[in-house]
């Protein structure tokens, strides 16, 4: 938390834990619980989508961008 409140001191921004999300690997689950207790942020799984994006753990494929390139084509009338 000291690193969160010293980011905020610095740049003026705050982050809101109600509207954050820590995505997480190879950890047990006793330290997860201790993680999100401590900083009050929720629990996200991959794959998740940032902005339309969506995010993987592993090597993207065609058919995992193919909707958004559909949605792009659409709006260009093509």
């Amino acid at each position: 938390m000291n690193l969160f409140n010293s980011y905020a001191l610095a740049s003026g921004q705050v982050i809101n834990p109600s509207k954050s999300t820590v995505y997480y690997g190879s950890i047990s689950n006793a330290r997860l619980e201790q993680i999100t207790n401590l900083i009050g942020f929720n629990k996200g799984s991959l794959p998740f989508t940032y902005r339309g994006v969506p995010t993987f753990k592993r090597k993207l494929k065609k058919s995992h961008l193919q909707p958004i390139a559909d949605k792009i084509k659409s709006k260009l009338g093509a």
